[in-house]
């Protein structure tokens, strides 16, 4: 997959300030994927083939995977920038189980409720630089890139045997902008993390 990288145009004074699309986060394509392994996607020797798969409800939460330090910008109309950005975590999609899964069913059980989640085995991207970001006035910024983190518990019965686990997986990357010294509190989880994590 390619990324195409997105000018972000501050107006500082209204802050937290996010670059994003209708559905909250500027759509970005990753660069580059890790593909599952063999050992990823296998079902393993004793796992159940059939069966019935239950999936839990869908639980949904942004997390910051990338981050930059504080770039102070001092003038009103100072030159575009990049900003370097540090990892915080990445996330890959698996299906974690006490006893053996058919993990491939699991999974696109999973993926009926979830279908715009990345195939097992695809780690969340990881930019190293920020897109080029223009301030319209003083602040103290801070630009960082996240996902939306998506999980399930998960029960396959085959015969009389249960086994159960949690599923993981991510969607939506995004990247945002903040700004630090604002009056604002952050009203996002995903904010609040960032501004702990560098303000």
């Amino acid at each position: 997959m390619w990324r195409t990288r997105l000018a972000i145009v501050l107006a500082v004074g209204v802050s937290p300030v996010m670059a994003c699309t209708s559905q909250g986060h500027a759509t970005l394509t990753p660069t580059s994927t890790t593909p599952g392994t063999d050992a990823q996607l296998a079902s393993g020797p004793a796992a159940c083939k059939g069966g019935t798969v239950a999936v839990g409800p869908i639980s949904r939460r942004f997390v910051v995977t990338e981050i930059s330090d504080i770039k102070l910008v001092r003038g009103k109309k100072d030159p575009s920038f990049v900003l370097k950005l540090r990892p915080v975590r990445r996330i890959t999609p698996a299906v974690d189980a006490i006893g053996a899964v058919d993990k491939t069913a699991v999974y696109s059980a999973f993926l009926k409720k979830a279908p715009i989640a990345m195939p097992l085995g695809e780690v969340s991207p990881l930019e190293g630089t920020s897109g080029s970001i223009t301030a319209g006035g003083p602040g103290a910024l801070v630009t960082f890139e996240s996902v939306e983190r998506v999980e399930a518990s998960f029960t396959q019965r085959c015969g009389g045997v249960a086994a159960s686990g949690v599923v993981t997986s991510w969607q939506k990357p995004g990247s945002t902008l903040i700004q630090c010294d604002s009056k604002q509190k952050p009203n996002k989880d995903v904010w609040k993390e960032a501004v702990a994590l560098a303000c």
